[in-house]
This record gives structure tokens, C-alpha cells and sequence, in this order.
């Protein structure tokens, strides 16, 4: 799943609902792709906070989390630039 957003109200953030939790935009590019068994949250820019089971994690531009439908989180480095951002 692939989303665009324009946001008229910046007053409020940007929140995006899966599974595995919310995902809120906090001055960023990021991707998010809901597969068929985790979650896998890309932040080019910035940063973006997940919240799941009352606890919020900040993830910083040039990391990927893979989110397993158990809870289990893997973190990666990522380049923030390349075709993968095209």
C-alpha cells in the first residue's frame, strides 16, 4: 500500500493505523508497507513515532523497522537516498 497525503490541518498529526500500532509524522518522509505478516516503517527525513502498547518509539531518519505481528521490532540502517525513494 502506497499513500500521498496533503495535510490542510497541520495543526494535527499526521497518523497513520495498522496493526501493529500508529504511526505519527513528526516533520518527515517516511514509507510505511503493511505485508502480510509485519509492518515495515522507512524514514527518509526526520522522524516518525510509533505508538503501540502504551509505549512510543521515535525512529530516525536512515532506519527501516520491521514490526512482526508477535510484537518482535527489527531495526536497520537504510540509505536515505537511491531508487528505493523514487
Amino acid at each position: 500500500v502506497d499513500i500521498a497525503a496533503t495535510l490542510p490541518d497541520r495543526s494535527q498529526p499526521f497518523t497513520i493505523r495498522t496493526r501493529e500500532g500508529r504511526f505519527q509524522h513528526a516533520g518527515t518522509q517516511f514509507s510505511i508497507a503493511v505485508l502480510a505478516s509485519a509492518t515495515r516503517l522507512r524514514v527518509r527525513e526526520g522522524e516518525v513515532r510509533w505508538l503501540a502498547n502504551q509505549e512510543v518509539l521515535v525512529t530516525e531518519a536512515g532506519t527501516e523497522l520491521l514490526i512482526g505481528g508477535s510484537g518482535s521490532v527489527t531495526r536497520t540502517p537504510i540509505s536515505t537516498v537511491g531508487p528505493e525513494w523514487a
